[in-house]
């Protein structure tokens, strides 16, 4: 559940577009080429990434901590999301 916490802060951090980019794709780009990127989507981008993660965890530890699979569904559901919404977010990087 801390990571779920942590995850969550972070996202809600982004959400408000405040706080630092951790995306692969902005951290990789050099000075002058991370000016010219619409932070905005990046940071929409991050937030919905981590947030779909903070769930996750967050899912897991009721799951653990209730024994109901439901919780167990919702978070390989959550997953599933963030890997689709993951690609399609790409695709559209490269394009």
């Amino acid at each position: 559940m801390i990571v779920a916490y942590l995850l969550l802060s972070y996202a809600n951090m982004t959400r408000k577009k405040e706080g630092p980019i951790y995306s692969s794709f902005y951290l990789n780009l050099s000075e002058e080429e991370q000016k010219q990127v619409d932070t905005d989507r990046e940071y929409k981008r991050v937030t919905i990434l981590y947030g779909l993660i903070g769930l996750f965890f967050v899912f897991l530890g009721l799951m653990i901590m209730t024994l109901l699979k439901v919780f167990g569904y919702l978070a390989i559901l959550c997953l599933l999301i963030d890997v689709i919404y993951f690609f399609a977010s790409f695709s559209k990087l490269n394009s």
